[in-house]
């Protein structure tokens, strides 16, 4: 299915909708709009469009409005929970197939102590050692202990029964929990102890269950801290909490933004960070909090949608998860498996998130969280190994060539920082209908202006702006009989006016509005200047009757911040698709941080940030930290959905 195929389903009914005042994971009521105008292009059976909020607070996200409790079911018409489970898979019919599910046999009966007569004991030894399998294996098994006698397990939102299946497999006596009657209704002939039924009440007894699982349930919940709590009262002291759900600060939501497969609106009324799904789980009342690694990757489906596919062309009806192979290019290969693997190293990366949490033993007090002894030991002696000057040398000098490699401190020339990436974003963003609109702040001599010339293949339009007499005189050497230019010999700024220019000599690269002190770097003393006038983007782009800017770059030696503040009614009214923006030791000199860039790009809505990197990637970045105040330099992009 493709975009153009994608079927009308009209309208919500109005009466089935309802407000959301205040988040439903913290209760604060300061929410930016995330996304708007978003329809079901997974299961193409809910009607109506729909925006999805977050929360200024605790950084979940909500939809508002969203669907009654008495509406809901309109969202589930077709889902994949419906079919009945078959029974153990087919055995694997080539010899690699039968050595794999030998391994894997033989890895999970060392876990769970059960016996297959088609294991294969050295499994136990490998597969810990591929960390990829492992950490797919143990997720298959919800990261179960061995099954003790007399425990039980609860899987709430068991659909047909798919997990139910797996936790018998491997010793435990399992039942479940699900709102839908088809899907009870499979579980059943399958062969399960199932129950009608749905959080926040379940009709359970208190401390009935030794294990409750919640795979992708969290995120259907209206009320999710009543959701926890219930969960909280049917676990036994001491028992444990196994969910999962959606990250919404995953890779794949920061790279395709709205096209993100675990969007899912209206069956997604919550989505989650690792920080907010942390919190809520400790108001509930647990403790040792804990989440664990896991490589689940929305990448090929969410890149079906951005498309305009079906992502059921490369996702299982039964579980989910996405299988087989999409026609991808070399860089999507690559971008992929960088989406699988990142969060080895980045766990925040996952798009998904998975934690466990434990009932106390004795409420009145927190349990402190397991020791780690080998973690520990190795922190330990790396300490010992690094007590000296030449180690510390080294890793000074690692973490260089590392901070290069990730475009930190890789800005300051147009062929090597990967601005080069720029001209592929601006054909990809470009309308068949008008030629591209290029802001190019602080041009200095044209150097980006000279490259996007060489690498644009359409019809384009570039407004450069260069205060500096001599380097003024320079640009218009390059660039003055190429009539798509129009060369401007003033600055923007937060307002209109003048001000001085400081410089060590004419024509220089360095040139700024701050007195910078460079005395450090080879003696340079900024000792001259000149008188400048300044404008803002607002009243240029009224002038010149300029509607859209497809992208604005801003290199002004720390002046960056002030010429944004000029830009502020282009950018609330979104005129703007693309701002890419330099930062570095410069705005040492003009005291303005990455986080001054942060919050004000974070208060307009449909924003996304990455730093990019000297091969071009672009790096999604998930929330403000402190450590992004590098001031190597760093060119980062902005886009505007």
């Amino acid at each position: 299915m493709n975009a153009a195929s994608v079927p009308t389903l009209g309208e919500w009914p109005k009466d089935g909708l309802e407000a959301v005042r205040a988040c439903p994971v913290c209760g604060a009521k300061d929410k930016t709009l995330l996304y708007a105008q978003l329809t079901d292009r997974v299961f193409f059976c809910a009607p109506g469009e729909w925006s999805l909020y977050r929360c200024e607070s605790c950084r979940a996200a909500h939809l508002d409005p969203r669907p009654t409790a008495a509406s809901i079911g309109l969202a589930y018409n077709r889902y994949y929970t419906h079919g009945v489970t078959g029974g153990s898979r087919e055995a694997p019919r080539t010899i690699v197939g039968r050595l794999k599910s030998g391994l894997r046999r033989g890895y999970l009966e060392s876990k769970f102590d059960t016996r297959s007569t088609r294991r294969i004991s050295l499994g136990s030894i490998l597969v810990p050692l591929l960390v990829r399998q492992r950490l797919g294996l143990d997720r298959w098994a919800r990261h179960l202990p061995a099954a003790q006698p007399g425990h039980r397990l609860l899987d709430i939102g068991c659909g047909n029964g798919r997990f139910l299946q797996v936790a018998k497999s491997l010793g435990w006596d399992a039942c479940g929990l699900d709102p839908d009657r088809n899907a009870i209704e499979a579980a059943r002939q399958g062969g399960h102890e199932v129950t009608l039924g749905s959080l926040p009440q379940t009709g359970f007894a208190e401390s009935s269950f030794d294990i409750v699982t919640l795979s992708h349930m969290l995120e259907h919940a209206s009320d999710p801290n009543a959701c926890l709590r219930e969960v909280y009262r049917i676990l036994k002291p001491g028992g444990t909490l196994w969910l999962s759900t959606p990250n919404l600060d995953g890779f794949s939501r920061l790279r395709f933004a709205h096209h993100w497969l675990a969007l899912d609106p209206p069956r997604h009324l919550v989505l989650f960070t690792r920080e907010s799904l942390a919190d809520a789980c400790s108001r509930a009342g647990f403790s040792e909090i804990t989440p664990l690694r896991t490589l689940l990757s929305d990448y090929v489906t969410s890149l079906a949608l951005a498309r305009g596919r079906d992502p059921w062309e490369h996702l299982d009806l039964e579980t989910g998860v996405a299988h087989g192979k999409a026609r991808l290019s070399p860089a999507q290969h690559l971008e992929a498996l960088f989406a699988t693997l990142a969060p080895l190293a980045m766990p925040g990366m996952s798009d998904e998130i998975i934690m466990i949490a434990v009932k106390p033993s004795n409420p009145t007090h927190d349990v402190p969280p397991p020791a780690t002894p080998v973690k520990n030991w190795l922190k330990r002696a790396a300490i010992r190994l690094t007590a000296n000057e030449s180690a510390q040398i080294l890793l000074e000098r690692a973490v260089r060539r590392l901070n290069f490699l990730m475009g930190v401190g890789a800005g300051s020339y147009v062929e090597s920082s990967g601005e080069l990436a720029l001209a592929d974003k601006l054909e990809a963003y470009r309308a068949p209908d008008r030629p591209l609109c290029v802001f190019d702040v602080g041009a200095n001599r044209g150097q980006f202006a000279t490259m996007l010339q060489a690498r644009l293949r359409g019809a384009f339009a570039m407004h450069c702006f260069e205060p500096a007499r001599e380097t003024f005189a320079q640009l218009c050497e390059s660039l003055g009989e190429d009539r798509r230019f129009v060369l401007n010999n003033f600055a923007l700024g937060s307002r209109a006016g003048t001000t001085r220019l400081h410089y060590d000599k004419a024509g220089s690269g360095l040139a700024s509005v701050y007195k910078r002190r460079l005395d450090h770097q080879r003696g340079l003393e900024f000792t001259q200047s000149e008188e400048i006038p300044i404008r803002t983007l607002d009243d240029y782009c009224a002038e010149h009757r300029i509607e859209r800017i497809d992208l604005l770059k801003v290199d002004v030696e720390g002046h960056e911040l002030d010429v944004l503040n000029g830009a502020a009614r282009t950018l609330s009214e979104r005129k703007i698709k693309m701002v890419s923006f330099e930062f570095g030791g410069c705005n040492i000199d003009s005291r303005t941080y990455f986080q001054d860039f942060h919050q004000l790009f974070s208060k307009l809505p449909g924003t996304r940030m990455y730093r990019i990197t000297p091969s071009g990637f672009v790096m999604p970045l998930s929330g403000y930290r402190e450590d992004r105040e590098q001031f190597g330099v760093t060119n980062y992009l902005v886009v505007f959905d």
